[in-house]
């Protein structure tokens, strides 16, 4: 290995954010202070032990580098007289496969296995090449490996909370929901809902029909607690999609109209129809009885505890939705159109 030498990093986005060295890796290693910069041969350098991926693809980076050579340096560390990358399996490989013989490392002194397992994962989850199942099991590892937590992932990858929650939901998924996905990229928040329901059968339905008939995330969802409420797969399945083919009521002489759905309800959710069907004093006895449930509850109290414990405002939160649901049911056993009075709790809910 060439001899080592005391060398200032280049400034922060600079030419070496190459390959994976990008805004995220670059604040986990940071401004690199007394680190030694070495030339170091190729056949001394090993990839990430801990990088999950195996097979890659390096012909045109190869031909890029038969051109202009190595751009750029690498991080890592020495372990037992070879270095170990922390990041840059690809160019290690094209700069082989190129025929160059040394390439520049970053070397620091500080840094053990869980460094290196940092680094990698936060890598790979910057991919744009990889599956959605490979992104959601790189995140089940920060969350069981590294012990982040679901918004520390967020913050320490870039990504927002809603897409960590989604692709942890997946890794934690059954394979029949996992095989969804494999067949629609695009349905990792589909698989989200359908995750949440114990019984197999019923996922392997939502989840074939999800496939098959194209269902938007919005349907999924309102499927997801038909069936929770208690109906069959296929009875919550026609539901939502006569909804779906209802056209939206006429509004009043003078009412507004609603422009878009509530930030809070699924990306693709449309406002519902009102429930119909239901002589008008039926329909305003079941508002009273809502007015009277709600009005029983210490609201002051429970806002203290949710701000002070982020689990009892989860609690506060399934309990009114499992009573809208209720009243769902009631109202779809008496004639009503089933509305969807619980939608707009649904980030909330899975927060």
């Amino acid at each position: 290995m060439a001899k080592q030498r005391e060398q200032q990093p280049p400034p922060l986005g600079g030419a070496g954010l190459l390959d994976g060295e990008n805004q995220a890796i670059q604040r986990l290693i940071g401004a690199r202070p007394h680190t030694q910069l070495a030339n170091v041969r190729i056949e001394d350098i090993d990839p990430n032990p801990f990088n999950p991926r195996q097979q890659i693809d390096v012909t045109e980076l190869v031909e890029s580098m038969r051109q202009h050579g190595f751009i750029g340096a690498l991080d890592g560390r020495l372990q037992e007289r070879r270095v170990q990358l922390a990041y840059g399996a690809r160019r290690l490989a094209a700069a082989k496969a190129a025929g160059i013989e040394q390439i520049p490392v970053y070397l620091h002194a500080d840094w053990d296995d869980n460094t290196l397992l940092t680094i990698s994962l936060v890598e790979n989850v910057q991919r744009e090449d990889l599956t959605p199942l490979e992104t959601a099991l790189t995140i089940r590892q920060m969350n069981e490996k590294l012990g982040w937590s679901q918004r520390d992932i967020a913050s320490r990858t870039g990504k927002s909370h809603s897409w960590v929650r989604d692709m942890l939901a997946l890794a934690l998924a059954g394979d029949d929901v996992q095989a969804l996905v494999r067949g629609r990229p695009d349905a990792a928040r589909h698989a989200r809902f359908i995750a949440q329901l114990e019984d197999e059968p019923a996922r392997q339905t939502l989840a074939q029909a999800t496939q098959r008939e194209d269902l938007t995330v919005d349907q999924v969802y309102r499927a997801v607690q038909a069936v929770k409420a208690g109906l069959s797969p296929e009875q919550a399945l026609v539901t939502v999609k006569r909804q779906a083919e209802a056209p939206p009521p006429a509004p009043a002489h003078g009412a507004e109209i609603p422009v878009a759905a509530p930030d809070s309800a699924p990306a693709d959710a449309r406002p519902a129809a009102p429930p119909v069907g239901l002589p008008p004093n039926a329909a305003l006895r079941v508002l009273e009885s809502v007015r009277g449930q709600l009005a029983r509850l210490d609201l002051d109290a429970l806002r203290t505890q949710a701000l002070a414990n982020d689990a009892a405002l989860q609690n506060a939160l399934q309990a009114i939705h499992a009573a809208l649901l209720q009243i769902e049911a009631a109202l779809a056993a008496a004639g009503a159109k089933p509305a969807s009075t619980a939608s707009d709790l649904d980030n909330e809910i899975a927060a």
